[in-house]
């Protein structure tokens, strides 16, 4: 794991000195965060709470023993209590879950020059997290990570997550046929996979992906203006949502967001994969669904479920994009990194 933080480090220059960086002390892949700030030389400071992913010590003690590992434990300072952090000192605050959300309250503490980086793509900015209106008032900078720039690449592995999800909700890709319903540019990447896994992949997306999906020999079967699902694709083993905005329940919106409609598969079963949608409706309507809750805002499937890579690659993508901030830079390398809102 060491030389895995360390390379990410190097291949994205990522240079963090003099700075006072702000983030969470989190379970699992999460605990990677502090650790690549302190690397790439920033003074950090890290809050844990207790959540159902494990306890405040206890994600201490993770984020300690891999600071230990990668000698950055000097470095990195621990609290359990949020209003001890130095919210004045900060240069950057990562927008973690621990921390969220960044209100006005927390905000008004911290610095103009303060800069704040999403660790997503600036199209999925969910305004329950952060105050935006408010940092744009104070001067405090935002902006969004790019996922698909080469060196940083997190939409790569969005289809080892589609099939994760699918063997979770214990379906296999082999011999079956699933539809993906998405309006956001999760599409591709979703249908990439499953092309040369299962039997076939439908598509239901806006006309400007169709070119798209269809060089990957995905069956374009319309837009969300559609209104019945083909014969042939009534079979399919699993439908595949992702709709954005992601906090927003969009069924009943649209004419194919019909729950009449996905009735009539042989075998309904919604895979929520990002969006929301009413765990009720779905119930009413007697349409099986995996997982069983997803809150408003969030994935049906974290990338930390496929392992610590793309996570990996999100956080220190993300912190290279507050270094970007600094001097209000926006590409690395040629590629767009930093998406400022």
């Amino acid at each position: 794991m060491k030389e895995k933080l360390q390379h990410i480090i190097q291949d994205l220059n990522i240079q963090l000195k003099n700075e006072c960086v702000l983030t969470e002390a989190a379970s699992g892949a999460y605990a990677c965060t502090p650790i690549l700030a302190a690397l790439a030389g920033a003074e950090v400071y890290a809050f844990a709470r207790d959540s159902k992913y494990g306890s405040a010590s206890d994600c201490i003690n993770e984020v300690q023993t891999l600071a230990e590992l990668c000698g950055v434990s000097s470095r990195i300072h621990f609290h359990i209590e949020k209003n001890e952090m130095p919210w004045e000192r900060a240069t950057v605050i990562t927008n973690s879950g621990a921390l969220r959300p960044l209100n006005s309250e927390i905000l008004e503490g911290i610095s103009s020059s303060c800069r704040i980086p999403l660790m997503f793509e600036a199209w999925e900015f969910r305004s329950q997290d952060l105050d935006l209106d408010f940092c744009k008032l104070k001067g405090i900078r935002v902006a969004g990570t790019n996922e698909r720039h080469p060196q940083v690449d997190v939409f790569g592995y969005l289809g080892d997550m589609v099939v994760r999800q699918i063997q979770d909700a214990k379906q296999t890709p082999y011999r079956n046929k699933f539809i993906v319903v998405s309006n956001n540019d999760f599409t591709p990447y979703l249908c990439k996979p499953l092309v040369s896994m299962s039997e076939g992949v439908g598509v239901y997306c806006p006309l400007e992906y169709k070119s798209e999906i269809e060089n990957l020999e995905a069956n374009y079967l319309g837009d969300w203006n559609a209104t019945e699902i083909p014969n042939d694709w009534k079979s399919a083993s699993a439908v595949i949502y992702t709709g954005s905005p992601f906090s927003e329940n969009l069924w009943g919106t649209f004419p194919l967001l019909n729950f009449n409609i996905w009735k009539t598969l042989s075998s309904p079963l919604l895979l929520r994969f990002a969006g929301d949608v009413r765990e009720a409706d779905l119930v009413q309507h007697e349409i099986k669904f995996h997982p069983e809750n997803v809150p408003a805002g969030h994935m049906g499937i974290l990338p930390s479920a496929i392992g610590w890579d793309p996570i990996i690659r999100l956080q220190a993508g993300s912190l290279k994009v507050a270094e970007l901030m600094k001097t209000n830079e926006t590409h690395y390398n040629n590629f767009e990194l930093a998406q400022y809102l």
